[in-house]
């Protein structure tokens, strides 16, 4: 609930007159749920809408760095991070 009281004071702030963060990922969905009845289906609503508007951020983040050559995938579980940090240290000198 810390997340909506934010939401609700930034909104007493001045949030709306920012377009850019009230279109923000969970700013968007809790201005939406503060400015309903507050039921608990407006918060179920508020949650899924939250957790698909993150889902889909995830999706495009992927996408772009799929396509950026300098980019390369590391799995942690796979890789010490003694490997790790000698990769690092090769692609940056």
């Amino acid at each position: 609930m810390g997340f909506l009281e934010e939401v609700e004071n930034l909104a007493k702030m001045g949030i709306l007159e920012n377009s850019s963060a009230k279109e923000a990922i969970g700013y968007r969905q809790g201005l939406e749920f503060l400015d309903s009845k507050r039921s608990l289906e407006d918060f179920g609503y508020f949650k899924e809408k939250f957790i698909v508007a993150t889902r889909k951020y995830i999706k495009r983040q992927i996408t772009w760095f799929k396509k950026e050559p300098e980019f390369k995938w590391v799995d942690l579980c796979l890789t010490s991070e003694e490997a790790l940090i000698a990769e690092i240290v090769k692609a940056v000198l």
